[in-house]
C-alpha cells in the first residue's frame, strides 16, 4: 500500500506558466486538451468527471479546472489526501484514480481487513499496519503488500504432525512465517515445530461439498438520460406523439431535440403539445425522409423500457446515452429485453423497478462506470 499510494500520484508539470496535467498515463486512460480544456479519458472511452486523477480535480463536466493539485499523504494514523490548498476529502467517499475511497471524520482512508486498489488486494490488521510476505486467509501477501500468488493455503495434519501446504503443493520448511498474524517455524521437512507458545492449529472440520453458486446482477436504474429513435418516413410525427403518450403520465413534460432545435413537449390528455405553442409533436416532426429524434428520460430507466416494449409504428430506440455508456440494438418482447452496451449484447429481464441480467457483472468497466456515476446501482444476487 505504502508503494502504490506513493506510484499512482502523478505530480503537474509547468510549462512556462502554465499548469498542464502529466501526459503520462494514469489507470489506463489518458490525458485529453480538448476545446473546454483538459479532461481524462479512461480505457474504455468514457470520461472521468467529479473526481481525481493524477492529483487534479474534475468537475462534473469532467474538465480540469481546479488548479489546486492533490497527493496521498500518511501520518502516524493512516493515510489521508490533501491538496495544496490544505483541504481534503472528511466523513465522505471520494473517487480517486479509479478507485473510491472512503475518508471519516478526521479525514483519514477508512479500511481494514482485505481491501482493494488498482494495485490488487492488500490486507490491513489496523490503521497503518499492512500485511507483508505472510499468509493471511490462505493467501500469501508477497512483499509489495498485495495478494499475487493465486493457490491458496491451508493447515494439514497427518501421523508426524502439522503441516502447512496450499494447492499447489508447495509447503513451507525450513522458515518461520508469520500465518494470519502469527509466527510459526518449520523444520526441514516442513512440519510444525511446536514450541512451549505455539499456538497449535484446530483441527480442520470436514466440510460439506458444495455446489458451485452462480449469480445474476441485479441494476436499479436512477438516470437522467436522453435517448435518440429513429422514425420511419411514414407517420413518423404520429410516431413519436404515440411513442411519448405511451409512457408519459397527463401533465408530465419532456425535451425534443428535433434538427438541432429542443422543445419542451407536455402530455395534455393524450395529446403530445409544444409548450408555448398551438402546436402538437406531430406538426413539427414531419416530412419524407427517416428522422432522428432525442427525446430527455427524467423519471428513471422505467421510462426507456417502456419506450422500448412499445411496438408497432417508426424504428424506435437507436441509441441512448447515459453514464458513459452507449446501449444500442434494443429488442423487447414483454418483459425480455436484448440490448448491447458498448458494443457488446447482452440478455435482460424487467422484473419491477429492477433489470436482471445473467451472471456477475459488477466488475466489468461499463457498470461500474454506470454505478461510478449514479446512474443505477448494481448488486451481485445469487441465482
Amino acid at each position: 500500500m505504502k508503494k502504490l499510494l506513493g506510484g499512482i500520484v502523478a505530480t503537474a508539470l509547468v510549462v512556462g506558466s502554465v499548469l498542464v496535467p502529466s501526459s503520462a498515463k494514469a489507470a489506463g486512460g489518458e490525458w485529453v486538451n480538448g476545446d473546454g480544456g483538459w479532461w481524462y479519458k479512461n480505457a474504455d472511452g468514457t470520461y472521468a468527471y467529479s473526481e481525481w486523477v493524477d492529483g487534479c480535480w474534475l468537475g462534473s463536466d469532467g474538465y480540469w479546472t481546479y488548479k489546486n493539485t492533490a497527493s496521498w499523504k500518511k501520518d502516524s494514523k493512516a493515510w489521508y489526501y490533501q491538496d495544496t490548498s490544505g483541504w481534503y476529502p472528511a466523513n465522505t467517499a471520494q473517487w480517486i484514480d479509479g478507485t473510491k475511497y472512503w475518508f471519516n471524520a478526521a479525514g483519514y482512508a477508512e479500511c481494514k481487513g482485505w481491501c482493494w486498489t488498482n494495485g490488487g488486494w492488500y490486507y490491513v490488521w489496523d490503521y497503518g499496519k499492512y500485511a507483508q510476505s505472510e499468509w493471511v486467509d490462505g493467501y500469501w501477501i508477497s512483499a509489495n503488500q498485495y495478494w499475487s500468488y493465486e493457490p491458496q493455503a491451508q493447515w494439514y495434519k497427518d501421523s508426524i504432525g502439522w503441516y502447512y501446504m496450499d494447492s499447489s503443493g508447495y509447503y513451507e520448511k525450513s522458515t518461520t512465517v508469520k500465518i494470519d498474524g502469527v509466527e510459526y517455524t518449520f523444520d526441514d521437512r516442513g512440519y510444525l515445530v511446536e514450541k512451549q507458545d505455539t499456538p497449535v492449529p484446530e483441527e480442520p472440520e470436514k466440510q460439506p461439498e458444495e455446489t458451485e453458486k452462480s449469480y445474476n446482477t441485479e441494476f436499479t436504474p436512477n438516470v437522467d438520460a436522453s435517448a435518440t429513435f429513429t422514425f420511419a418516413p411514414s407517420g413518423k410525427g404520429a410516431d413519436l406523439e404515440s411513442l411519448l403518450a405511451s409512457y408519459t403520465s397527463n401533465g408530465t413534460t419532456k425535451d425534443v431535440t428535433y434538427n438541432g432545435k429542443t422543445y419542451t413537449v407536455k402530455n395534455d390528455n393524450g395529446k403530445i403539445v409544444i409548450v408555448g405553442s398551438d402546436k402538437t409533436i406531430a406538426d413539427v416532426v414531419n416530412g419524407t425522409t427517416t428522422e432522428k429524434v432525442t427525446v430527455s428520460f427524467d423519471s428513471k430507466l422505467t421510462d426507456l423500457v417502456k419506450a422500448i416494449n412499445t411496438s408497432g409504428k417508426g424504428s424506435y430506440a437507436g441509441s441512448v446515452q447515459c453514464g458513459g455508456v452507449t446501449f444500442s440494438d434494443f429488442s423487447a418482447n414483454g418483459t425480455k429485453v436484448t440490448f448491447k452496451a458498448n458494443g457488446t449484447s447482452y440478455d435482460a429481464t424487467i422484473d419491477g423497478t429492477k433489470i436482471v441480467l445473467d451472471g456477475d457483472l459488477t466488475g466489468q468497466a461499463w457498470v461500474q462506470s454506470l454505478t461510478k456515476s449514479g446512474v443505477a446501482t448494481a448488486a451481485k444476487v445469487e441465482k
